[in-house]
């Protein structure tokens, strides 16, 4: 029987990464598994082109990736022809970094809040509040679309910062870490353009699984087939209230991501 093909969508801290170490260790069965069945894992996260790039070396990953939460869509040249060439194609949704940086200062020094992001911190700053390697923080600053933050301010002043930026066609996602200033487009923006582009390739729409683990996912698994959870290590655990189909794993990143993608590629190839 020839099964429909299937795509993988994964967040990364806090999913596939362990939130602390950034290990992925305990993934690799399942990992394995989806390489040995050519089912694309296409890394989908808040992190930018550089460090995804360098984690998709890790990982011998040549399928696209999708940056800064849903701000663009990176594939090797020729991937959707069914060719591979090294260059990098892209597709944006967002708003240039500059201008998200210059909302961001003017609201913040109009308004008087107190927030800061990563063009506030040297790669130093950012290695303290992450646990990055520092060569991991320095790409971690090589940004293209969205500006993380710490909101040190009340949650009222977050609704007025919420309000202003609608103004300027940006919003703001809780993010495991950081809240992200981005332009009007979120993860599911990316993967439906995604699904879109394979669907041609294959010829037909694949079976779409994603896996998340906070606020900046949910639109995401909301849109694909088969939604995950990994619950946090803290115990926040995110809901999708709206779906009776949820598969939430019983562990923290990277067991439960392997748990969850053992169980779900095994179903899905069951059910043909």
């Amino acid at each position: 029987m020839k099964h429909r093909p299937i795509v993988v969508f994964t967040d990364l801290d806090g999913t596939l990464l362990d939130h602390d170490s950034y290990s992925y260790d305990a993934a690799l069965p399942a990992l394995e598994m989806l390489a040995e069945r050519e089912i694309p894992l296409v890394l989908t996260s808040s992190k930018t082109k550089a460090e995804i790039a360098s984690l998709r070396v890790d990982l011998n990953n040549q399928h696209p990736f999708i940056v800064e939460n849903g701000g663009a869509v990176y594939y090797m040249s020729g991937y959707f022809q069914g060719d591979i060439y090294p260059d990098l194609c892209s597709e944006k949704f967002g708003i240039s970094y500059p201008e998200v940086i210059d909302i961001i200062y003017k609201l913040r020094k109009e308004m008087n809040f107190d927030l800061s992001g990563f063009n506030d911190w040297d790669a130093n700053k950012i290695v303290e509040i992450t646990g990055l390697q520092l060569q991991d923080a320095q790409k971690a600053k090589e940004r293209d679309c969205g500006e993380p933050i710490l909101w040190n301010d009340s949650a009222e002043n977050l609704q007025r910062f919420k309000s202003e930026l609608i103004k300027h066609k940006l919003r703001i996602l809780k993010g495991g870490r950081f809240y992200h200033v981005t332009g009007l487009y979120d993860k599911a923006t990316a993967v439906k353009w995604l699904l879109e582009s394979y669907s041609k390739l294959f010829g037909s729409a694949p079976v779409s699984v994603a896996l998340g683990d906070a606020g900046n996912d949910l639109e995401m698994l909301k849109l694909v087939d088969y939604p995950v959870v990994i619950p946090q290590k803290r115990g926040y655990r995110l809901e999708l209230n709206d779906r009776n189909d949820v598969y939430y794993a019983g562990q923290p990143a990277p067991e439960g991501w392997c748990e969850a993608i053992q169980h779900l590629i095994k179903h899905i190839l069951a059910e043909g």
